[in-house]
């Protein structure tokens, strides 16, 4: 692995201008096509997903721990994402934003028929991603239906933004509150405040972030969440750290996470690689 980052930082500052203004040109890699997470001291990834594009730019497929194979099917202003098990999840786009997401999975209790346990409707303002419908279903054991509940209006997921960054994200009485540093999210790390109150899952982190609408202007430096309205009582904190190489590509972050219970405080420590391989033409 450390050989594989020294040759992507090797690829960045391999082209260096002799021209009237001797500035360097930096090797384009502008998509993320691999992430590694290790958890505390442990020698053994996490997880690790591998993202590969078409010719076209647009991602073909993600490969986790080199076995589940997510494809990527574009038709129209729909795009599919599944393997070739029964669990997809189908995105409506407007442009390049992502405006509604379907997930689809079997149901154990009545012959493994296909249904949508989670249904999104993503609403923005200006480019910003501020609220989302949310609908939830789950099989009755004894197979006679489903069970439903949704998220909307007061109750709807909801994102606040301050100077270009999302602060707060909040769902059914929890609240995550982020803080940001100086430090300028480079445009091609797609980080993203998503619908959960665990930052350090790779939904954080997947290029398909990169299709709801706006991103956060800076790097996020902690977050914390709690209960409405007990807002002093916090139930966990994150902290984060990055490297980067020429400004351009977070090659590495560490996410500090506390977790607050009544038997005390659980600390778990996230180390992430990025690797960027993809050349744009």
């Amino acid at each position: 692995m450390k050989k594989h980052l020294f040759l992507v930082a090797a690829g960045l500052m391999a082209l260096v201008s002799c021209g009237d203004d001797n500035k360097p040109e930096v090797t384009k890699l502008d998509k993320l096509t691999k992430v590694t997470c290790y958890l505390n001291d442990s020698q053994t990834p996490l997880y690790t997903v591998e993202i590969n594009y078409r010719d076209d730019g647009e991602i073909a497929n993600m490969q986790r721990n080199q076995e589940d194979k997510l494809q990527f099917i574009y038709v129209g202003n729909t795009l599919t994402v599944g393997n070739a098990g029964p669990e997809t999840t189908e995105y409506a786009l407007k442009g390049h934003a992502i405006t509604q997401e379907k997930v689809s999975v079997e149901n154990p209790y009545a012959n493994n028929e296909i249904y949508v346990s989670d249904e999104y409707l993503y609403k923005y303002q200006g480019g910003n991603l501020y609220t989302a419908d949310w609908t939830t279903r789950w099989p009755k054991k004894d197979g006679s239906g489903y069970e439903t509940r949704s998220y909307t209006g007061v109750n709807a997921v909801t994102y606040t933004w301050e100077r270009g960054n999302v602060t707060r994200f909040t769902q059914d009485k929890k609240e995550m509150v982020y803080e940001y540093g100086s430090q300028l999210r480079p445009q091609n790390f797609p980080l993203r405040v998503i619908d959960s109150f665990d930052p350090t899952v790779f939904d954080a982190f997947t290029p398909v972030n990169l299709l709801f609408g706006n991103q956060i202007k800076n790097l996020p430096k902690r977050a914390y969440w709690y209960m409405v309205p007990e807002t002093s009582v916090l139930y966990a904190e994150y902290e984060y750290t990055y490297n980067t190489i020429i400004g351009e590509y977070i090659t590495a972050m560490t996410i500090e996470e506390t977790n607050h219970t009544p038997s005390g405080d659980i600390r778990n420590t996230y180390k992430y690689q990025f690797e960027y391989n993809y050349k744009v033409k």
